[in-house]
């Protein structure tokens, strides 16, 4: 067994994931409030959950592609332990080997319950399950390759850098992992593959590209679609860095979002009409930074409307409701807040009570703005949708050390490992003291 292996079997689990304990404390809960004479019982919406649950089980049993068993998958820990692994680098040899093999047969040999582990990662991404194994596998190396001490950027890393670039949602997830990002050296090879697949871009729309046409596909619809996205994580990735640099990136960052509008005309358009629809809606995109699908004003220039109709057609999101940016919780009133909306991944609904009195937290600590409690939060202008008691007691005790640092409970960066959770943890938090971890101490970034 590799040292890898028995590190992770060494490993202690997070607390906070016995799923017996929790039942237990959970029932015991109930058992007091009863006493008590409460007029509500805090297990009666678990209740009606788990009756939901078996109401979709046995109604959606003949479908196998129900988005509801997907969503409804146990977790795999052995799956959440290779993709913690593998977005900080650390897979062995063997587990490279299997994600290769994955990779080229696109997770057939995989088993039925690893087959759902990574899928619900991958439809959670973004990515399709082929995308979300080669990510893996990339993301991995390219955090090997990046971390050595001899690394030199000006060498020729060709090879890694076209691998990562016909991966569509490599650089978003890049820019959001910490281990992706720590040196300047390793941000300026993102940058190169960010200047490839604008390359690339181009010259796929003159018929020239060296990928696969549906490869350059994907990557484009990618940056139409998590345009916003990228800027918001370079941005936060490209802080410190000097103004010049902050401006080439932002010029970069507009060029390969022109060249992705130029492939998907090249692509998608029959007519002048439908290209001019394109060009309108994708230039208001760049001018206005906004998610996609955007929620249109009224009154947007001619042929937004229909270029947004357009590409949500060919890119299968017709339909879905337009993204808007959340309202803020005002920090004056003890009103509920109205119907809030997000993009088509981050939407909250309103709260529906006021908070116990017992559990009264802050609702703003400089950039960080809770929007609905247990649900949704925004900051520095990002918006996260975060749901777990947990994740929320962690954020919580944040909240209330009002930027000071804070003793967390153990497993802090596990329940903070994936998704929108991830995102948080690596853009608003900052951890006491050197390494991942540091002291086990956090604060709010201020």
């Amino acid at each position: 067994m590799s040292s890898d292996q028995q590190d992770d079997s060494n490993t202690k689990k997070p607390e906070g994931q016995d799923l017996n304990r929790m039942i237990t404390d959970l029932v015991q809960s109930e058992e007091s409030i009863r006493r008590d004479g409460e007029a509500t019982c805090s297990v009666q919406p678990i209740i009606e959950h788990l009756e939901f649950r078996r109401h979709c089980e046995s109604h959606y049993a003949e479908q196998k592609d129900c988005a509801v068993n997907r969503i409804n998958s146990p977790r795999n820990d052995a799956v959440d332990s290779l993709i913690r692994r593998a977005e900080s680098g650390k897979l062995t040899i063997e587990e490279i080997k299997k994600l290769k093999i994955a990779v080229e047969q696109d997770g057939l040999h995989l088993s039925p319950e690893g087959r759902a582990a990574f899928e619900q990662y991958a439809a959670s991404h973004g990515h399709t399950l082929q995308e979300c194994l080669q990510f893996l596998l990339e993301i991995n190396g390219f955090i090997r390759v990046t971390g050595e001490a001899e690394f030199d950027p000006d060498d020729n890393h060709a090879g890694m850098i076209d691998l990562c670039a016909r991966i569509p949602m490599f650089i978003p997830e890049a820019l959001a992992n910490r281990d992706a990002t720590l040196t300047f050296e390793k941000k300026m090879v993102l940058v190169n593959i960010i200047v490839l697949q604008a390359n690339e871009m181009k010259a796929q729309a003159k018929g020239l590209g060296k990928w696969p046409k549906e490869t350059a596909f994907s990557v484009a619809k990618a940056w139409i679609t998590r345009y916003s996205l990228l800027l918001q994580e370079s941005e936060q990735v490209f802080a410190k860095e000097r103004a010049d640099i902050r401006s080439r990136l932002a010029s970069t960052l507009n060029w390969a979002h022109e060249e992705a509008s130029g492939l998907l005309k090249h692509v998608l358009c029959a007519s002048y009409v439908e290209k001019a629809q394109v060009d309108a809606i994708c230039g208001w995109l760049r001018a206005t930074k906004e998610w996609f699908p955007p929620q249109l004003p009224w009154d947007a220039p001619k042929n937004v409307h229909e270029g947004l109709e357009f590409l949500a057609d060919r890119f299968g999101m017709a339909g879905q409701p337009p993204a808007a940016a959340p309202a803020e919780i005002s920090t004056t009133t003890a009103n509920p807040p109205e119907q809030l909306t997000g993009n088509e991944e981050q939407r909250c609904a309103p709260e529906s009570a006021e908070e116990p009195a017992a559990q009264k937290t802050r609702v703003a600590v400089g950039k960080l703005v809770i929007l609905e409690l247990n649900k949704c939060l925004k900051y520095d202008g990002e918006h996260f949708t975060i749901h777990g008691d947990e994740r929320w007691n962690d954020i919580r005790a944040l909240m209330d050390a009002n930027g000071e640092y804070v003793e967390l409970e153990e497993g802090f960066p596990q329940r903070f490992a994936h998704g929108d959770a991830k995102r948080f943890r690596m853009v608003a938090t900052e951890a006491e003291g050197p390494g991942r971890k540091g002291t086990g101490r956090y604060k709010i970034k201020q």
